[in-house]
């Protein structure tokens, strides 16, 4: 059994209040619940071409830190949705990018069907508390989403899997986590594929050799004895 960690290839806030303003630079992504007409969701990519396509995966995980909890506090439960546009939804839909979305629009010159985000209804979104201390590590189980993906869009283009992290209940105060632009050491959004190849993807690598020449049996792992 092997893992794969992919950091985040796009991660910026849609804010409702401008929703014309592109945030990707921005060091965190920033989640808050309606008051009045303010909402904020943070949308998070990553490369699926990465992902192998025999693999056997047994566990899929999105881990982010919380870098702002305001005064006070936010409470509440935040659900992850799965950003239709970036499997890519309806052909000619183009990948998100980090320095066009907003929360009008997803890449240049397209907007969203729905502002704030067009969201794939046929996964059942996970859910998670709102994190309550500095530094605190959220992770969410998206196996579901990521083996939706691969069955459903393994022929298609472009190579993106994309979440929208919404708070779905709770206060109207602020939290953050930090983007892969933050610079004070938290960690940057990742998703980790734990997997196993089926032996025939093994048994088709090519042969690797010792030094002298002589290949290792097919599918084996190099050993080095006494003087290799």
């Amino acid at each position: 059994m092997a893992a794969l960690e992919l950091t985040t290839t796009v991660d910026a806030t849609m804010d409702q209040s401008l929703p014309d303003t592109n945030t990707g630079s921005g060091v965190t992504c920033l989640v808050r619940n309606a008051v009045g007409s303010i909402k904020q969701r943070s949308a998070v990519t990553f490369d699926r071409s990465l992902i192998g396509a025999d693999w056997v995966i047994s566990a899929a995980t999105l881990k982010i830190e919380c870098a702002l909890i305001p005064a006070g506090s936010a409470t509440g439960t935040c659900e992850l949705l799965w950003i239709d546009a970036s499997e890519p939804g309806p052909p000619g839909l183009p990948a998100l990018t980090e320095a066009d979305v907003t929360w009008n629009t997803r890449a240049t010159g397209a907007i969203w069907n729905t502002a704030g985000g067009d969201f794939e209804t046929n996964v059942t979104p996970p859910t998670f508390t709102i994190p309550t201390s500095l530094g605190e590590i959220v992770t969410i189980n998206v196996l579901d989403i990521v083996e939706y993906a691969r069955t459903n869009y393994a022929a298609t283009t472009p190579d993106q899997i994309g979440f929208c992290i919404r708070q779905s209940a709770g206060t109207g105060r602020t939290w953050s986590f930090a983007s892969k632009e933050n610079i004070l050491g938290q960690m940057f959004p990742t998703l980790t594929i734990t997997y196993t190849e089926p032996p025939s993807s093994i048994a088709s690598r090519p042969i690797q050799r010792r030094a002298y020449g002589r290949p290792y049996p097919t599918g084996s792992r190099p050993f080095r004895g006494p003087g290799e």
